[in-house]
């Protein structure tokens, strides 16, 4: 039982159904292996292109977050633009002008007393 064989001692019987066995295993193990070869290339193609699909979506999220803040700011600063326009075409008024002017400075008309009184409910 604790023999070993020797490999030396085998000899392969080279009838031809034996060589053709050979060739069909041969064949095979070809096959075998392209197939594997095939898988792994497209694999990885397929890992390649779905890591930048992925990526892709990503980056397409995070301009969209941005094009939102922007339009965002956008309609602020028009509120706002359009809200100085319209201040500006106020001070092109004398009566509104005359108006602010003793609001802020206390300017007056001659005649006119102006009287400063202190707001309590503050």
């Amino acid at each position: 039982m604790g023999k070993k064989r020797n490999s030396s001692n085998i000899a392969s019987i080279n009838t031809k159904l034996a060589k053709q066995v050979e060739e069909r295993d041969r064949i095979v193990k070809v096959r075998k292996h392209r197939f594997y070869a095939i898988i792994g290339f497209f694999a990885v193609i397929f890992l390649v292109f779905g890591f930048q699909i992925i990526q892709t979506k990503y980056n397409l999220g995070k301009v969209n977050n941005q094009i939102e803040a922007k339009q965002e700011t956008l309609q602020k600063t028009k509120a706002k633009n359009k809200k100085l326009d319209k201040q500006v075409e106020l001070l092109h008024d004398n009566n509104y002008l005359q108006k602010i002017l003793r609001q802020k400075y206390y300017y007056s008309k001659s005649g006119e007393t102006i009287y400063s009184l202190s707001d309590s409910s503050k």
